[in-house]
C-alpha cells in the first residue's frame, strides 16, 4: 500500500473492495421512535377509534421493518466491477455495473430526508421497468436505501470514486482517509496480497 498524499489512501485494484453496512444505531433509534408512535396511537380516545387503529397498524409495521433491518441489515459491496446491494427484504443481491450508471448524487426526497440517486447511462445493458417513473417523481432513475454508517455525501463521494477509477482502468484507488477501510485480507481472495506500508 502506498500513500501519494497525506490525506488520501491509495489501494491496489486487487484490494479494491469495501463493504458498508447500515448503522445499527440509526435503526435502533427509528425502532424506538416507531414504538413511541404505537403507544401514542393506542392512547387515543375511543371516538378516534379508526385513527387509533390506523396509527397502531402503520407504526407497528414500521417497527417490524426496523427489527428485520437489525436482524438482516442491508449491505453495500463495492469492487472494481460495480456495486452489489443485499440484505433487508432482498432475496437476491441487486447488482449494478459501474459502466451502466452515469454517477451518483444526493437528492432531497422531502424536507428532512434524502436519498442516494443515480441515472442509468444510455449504453446500460438493462434498465428496471420503474426507472422512467422514478425519474419523473424523484429526478433520478434509481436510488439506494438510507441509514448507512456514513453520511449520504460521504457515500456518494466513495461511489463516484470507485466508478471513475474502475472505468479508467487505473491500477490504484485513491480514497480519503476517513472512508471505511477495505475488507480485511482474511476475507479477500487468496490471490490478492497487496503490500502494506506506513506513510
Amino acid at each position: 500500500m502506498t500513500f501519494f498524499h497525506e490525506s488520501y489512501l491509495t489501494l491496489r485494484v486487487c484490494s479494491m473492495k469495501t463493504e458498508i453496512v447500515t448503522s445499527r444505531k440509526k435503526t435502533i433509534l427509528l425502532l424506538l421512535g416507531s414504538l413511541v408512535f404505537v403507544a401514542v396511537s393506542w392512547s387515543l380516545p375511543d371516538e378516534r377509534f379508526y385513527l387509533r387503529l390506523f396509527g397502531v397498524a402503520l407504526f407497528s409495521a414500521n417497527a417490524i421493518i426496523f427489527v428485520l433491518m437489525l436482524v438482516r441489515p442491508s449491505r453495500l459491496s463495492l469492487d472494481q466491477d460495480g456495486l452489489s446491494l443485499s440484505g433487508g427484504f432482498r432475496l437476491s443481491p441487486m447488482k449494478i455495473a459501474w459502466r451502466d450508471v452515469e454517477g451518483f448524487v444526493v437528492r432531497r426526497a422531502q424536507p428532512g430526508t434524502s436519498l442516494i440517486g443515480f441515472n442509468y447511462s444510455v449504453h446500460a445493458s438493462s434498465k428496471p421497468r420503474g426507472a422512467a417513473f422514478s425519474r419523473g417523481s424523484t429526478g433520478v432513475d434509481g436510488g439506494l436505501p438510507g441509514g448507512w454508517s456514513m453520511s449520504d455525501i460521504a457515500l456518494v463521494d466513495m461511489l463516484n470514486a470507485y466508478r471513475e477509477q474502475a472505468l479508467a482502468n487505473d491500477e490504484t484507488l485513491r480514497l480519503p482517509e476517513n472512508f471505511p477501510r477495505p475488507i480485511p485480507a482474511s476475507r479477500r481472495s487468496p490471490t490478492c496480497h497487496p503490500d502494506r506500508a506506513t506513510p
